[in-house]
């Protein structure tokens, strides 16, 4: 009787270890996984923060170029109106019509500086919030991703 209580509670105690190593190399698989999966997670985010900020650029590189392209057709038109400003200035009075041209070259140069800085401060204000959104965004999904982990971990 004392034989087979010894050799049940063995078959326990066996039993129990054989189960202590399947829980602890399951316990290693999925914290093994879970670092994987925190790798892979992390260089996608990485990779989609790169495609972000790229498309990002080329839009803002975009619009740069057009405003550019405006700025270079208002100038021209500009330019020519100044042209038929000072010849028709010049059957007036030659001073006088360089005096005027000069003036008002002056002040249209002037509001196209200045409408072009005020392009190029909204775009850079663009691009700041696109910025800041697009790491927001990826701090959102990182703190997600962390959160899903640990549950997964804790199960």
């Amino acid at each position: 009787m004392e034989t087979l209580q010894q050799s049940g509670a063995n078959e326990i105690k066996q039993v129990k270890e054989e189960l202590e190593k399947r829980i602890h190399k399951d316990v290693e698989k999925i914290t093994q996984q879970a670092d994987s999966d925190k790798k892979d997670m992390k260089q996608t985010l990485q990779n989609e923060h790169a495609l972000a900020l790229e498309k990002l650029r080329d839009e803002l590189t975009s619009s740069h170029n057009t405003v550019l392209e405006q700025s270079k057709v208002n100038a021209a038109t500009q330019l020519q109106s100044l042209r038929n400003n000072l010849t028709a200035a010049a059957e007036v009075s030659m001073e006088d019509a360089l005096s005027k041209t000069a003036n008002a070259q002056q002040l249209e140069i002037a509001q196209v500086n200045s409408e072009a800085e005020s392009r190029k401060v909204a775009l850079k204000e663009e691009w700041n919030s696109s910025h800041e959104k697009s790491l927001d965004l990826l701090k959102q999904m990182f703190e997600l991703d962390k959160s899903k982990l640990k549950e997964a971990i804790e199960k």
